[in-house]
């Protein structure tokens, strides 16, 4: 689904008029999907494959390869809210999971009891 999508916008933003709607659309939807990576079944991976592909671009960096060595050298306060984001995102993570669960559990027995 998702690499239709991709599909779909590229040929958007390639083939209409730079000042169309949909092509400023396209264009801006796109900086939301990888480029060189297969995409992601989810809208989530997508955006976060994006994002790694995009840090370390302007500076021809691999983020992937170069974080690990800069996280050493940041200063505290950067560590502690990319520590900070990395929890939340854990968080919530799990909590979506776990509330999966639960509504697929709770449906489970309460059609039992119908």
């Amino acid at each position: 689904m998702h690499a239709n999508r991709r599909s779909r916008l590229t040929w958007q933003r390639n083939h209409l008029a730079y000042e169309d709607p949909r092509a400023a659309t396209a264009r801006f939807r796109l900086t939301f999907m990888p480029h060189r990576a297969p995409v992601l079944p989810t809208a989530l991976g997508n955006r976060l494959r994006a994002a790694e592909e995009r840090a370390g671009l302007p500076y021809g960096l691999d983020a992937l390869l170069t974080w690990p060595r800069l996280y050493h050298v940041l200063p505290q306060d950067v560590v502690q809210t990319v520590s900070t984001s990395r929890n939340q995102l854990d968080t919530a993570a799990r909590l979506s999971l776990s509330f999966a669960l639960t509504s697929a559990a709770t449906t489970g027995l309460l059609l039992t009891h119908s």
